[in-house]
């Protein structure tokens, strides 16, 4: 029979944290989060802070594959209504994401439902709810 511990562990050492990121210059994704960091930070809601951090840090960070990036076209979305939405696929935020499956219940404050980004919708064989016949 071993007598129970009682000791504490050594404590955890934690780094320094780090530097804001900064949005590179053309990336609409990066300046909107960059614009909701610092509201969040006027608030002094420092969560958010962060998590504005993480986005703008991890945004450009997966790549698509070289195979399927060349035949990128985003003629389609020219004429579009652009607006900032979650890509479902890809898990980040982008400007050319549309709604490419509803939700059901609907809602009062925009679409709910599913979003795809066009290199998304192209790699996925995805198409938007408003082009479906």
């Amino acid at each position: 029979m071993s007598s129970p511990k009682t000791t504490m562990d050594p404590p955890i050492t934690l780094g320094l944290p780090l530097d804001e990121p900064t949005p590179p210059d053309g990336c609409g994704v990066c300046q909107a989060l960059a614009h909701q960091r610092a509201e969040a930070a006027e608030r002094g809601d420092l969560s958010r802070v962060s998590d504005c951090n993480v986005e703008i840090r991890n945004h450009h960070l997966l790549p698509l594959p070289q195979e399927e990036a060349v035949s990128m076209d985003t003629s389609q979305d020219i004429d579009t209504a652009r607006s900032f939405a979650w890509c479902s696929w890809h898990k980040g935020f982008s400007d050319t994401a549309r709604p490419v499956q509803l939700d059901d219940r609907g809602s009062t404050f925009g679409a709910r439902g599913l979003f795809a980004c066009v290199g998304c919708r192209k790699i996925h064989s995805l198409t938007p709810v408003a082009d479906r016949p």
